[in-house]
């Protein structure tokens, strides 16, 4: 009789072993994983770009664009500066709190979530302990 829980391929030397494991879908882990997968949110940190490191590389390496000193567009407008994990923690109506860390939402003009399904929504900072780096 063969071994449902988990069958292995031979393997040469240094070769990669494949382990299928099958009838494990209602194990614990499993279970409690699908409980919780749709409560993990990606957290963006939108922000200006710092006038320094624009000025800094410009002194370094001048216009990309070989004409004028700077884009007057592109420097205003608000662009990724970091991006993290953060967890829905709390449900209330419309609304949701989501706890991510303090580092990954610092200096933010605009914070947006990503679900687990795609949607985009924009969130509000209630609070933040950068000592504790929580947010």
């Amino acid at each position: 009789a063969q071994n449902k829980a988990a069958k292995s391929s031979s393997i040469a030397a240094g070769m990669t072993k494949v382990v299928n494991l099958t009838g494990t879908s209602s194990s614990q882990a499993t279970k409690a994983y699908n409980k919780v997968k749709n409560a993990v949110v990606t957290v963006e940190n939108y922000q200006k770009p710092s006038t320094e490191a624009s000025d800094y590389f410009f002194e370094w390496f001048g216009s990309q664009s070989g004409g004028s000193s700077s884009s007057s567009s592109s420097s205003t407008e608000d662009q990724l500066a970091a991006e993290g994990t953060g967890l829905i923690y709390e449900t209330d109506g419309n609304y949701s709190y989501i706890v991510t860390n303090n580092h990954v939402i610092k200096g933010a003009n605009e914070i947006e979530i990503i679900m687990a399904n795609g949607t985009r929504v924009k969130a509000k900072l209630i609070g933040k302990n950068a000592t504790k780096d929580i947010a």
